[in-house]
């Protein structure tokens, strides 16, 4: 099934990579965005249908059928995940109080809203990361493990601006989150 008919609107797929290649240069998560807006991600149902796992549900609810909009969206845990996200990031300050997260913006990486900051996407990257390494683990989400490695990823990121001649990006907005 396509993204446009999954998310019922229409993809602008140059924006979406605009956006991607614009907020980090780090390849890992370049690729793991990537691999999830061409649906290259295994899922339990993919490896179910290819006999590879014995059961299709969700690795986190155990109780609907895992594939990539249940697995980053529709999931009881997965929610509870994002809801917490979201708490977290509204912290940060002024310039996140609008934020509001949608099923498309999720999946595809894009950013409707002004004045968060080019470092709101990579934060938000991370946390499909997060999920998706959890999933892999068998382990439901943490906000607290996703915190520990969003810090991780605030220094490595400052630094790799510094490397590859791009702005801070705007890391400073996220500063009061990650600095402690």
């Amino acid at each position: 099934m396509k993204w446009d008919t999954i998310l019922n609107c229409t993809v602008v797929w140059k924006n979406i990579f605009k956006s991607l290649y614009k907020s980090t240069c780090d390849a890992k998560l370049r690729w793991f965005q990537v691999r999830l807006l061409y649906k290259l991600l295994p899922t339990n149902r993919f490896l179910y249908l290819r006999k590879l796992k014995d059961t299709e549900l969700c690795t986190f609810c155990h109780c609907c059928i895992e594939n990539l909009s249940h697995l980053f969206w529709d999931c009881t845990h997965t929610q509870k995940f994002w809801d917490e996200w979201i708490l977290w990031i509204k912290s940060a300050g002024e310039h996140c109080q609008n934020v509001q997260l949608t099923k498309q913006h999720l999946l595809m990486g894009v950013n409707e809203e002004s004045g968060v900051g080019r470092a709101f996407y990579v934060l938000l990257l991370l946390a499909k990361f997060h999920l998706y390494k959890r999933k892999l683990s068998g382990q439901t989400p943490n906000m607290v493990a996703y915190v520990a490695s969003a810090k991780v990823r605030y220094t490595d990121e400052k630094y790799l601006s510094v490397i590859c001649n791009k702005t801070s990006n705007d890391w400073s907005l996220y500063d009061a989150l990650l600095q402690s």
